[in-house]
């Protein structure tokens, strides 16, 4: 375990050493935060949190955002429509 940075297991793969990180961790030795479901495609990960596209949010960047935030007269609802 020490090899993968006390966050994964060295595992054997094809005659090669291999890290098998645990949740929440990623890299060849497990030392980097890992992001909810990757960021959706939507954003960077950066140290375990997703930094979203300029037209997502959440969490893990899986919710559109408004157009104009709505121009402050409703509310954002899920799929990125306004609701007055």
């Amino acid at each position: 375990m020490n090899g993968c940075s006390n966050k994964g297991d060295c595992i054997l793969v094809n005659n090669k050493s291999q890290c098998k990180c645990i949740h929440g961790w990623k890299g060849i030795d497990c030392s980097l935060p890992d992001c909810p479901n990757d960021c959706n495609n939507h954003g960077n990960c950066i140290d375990g949190f997703c930094i979203c596209d300029e037209k997502w949010t959440g969490i893990d960047c899986s919710l559109p955002k408004c157009h104009n935030n709505c121009n402050n007269h409703g509310n954002c609802i899920e799929g990125g429509i306004c609701k007055c």
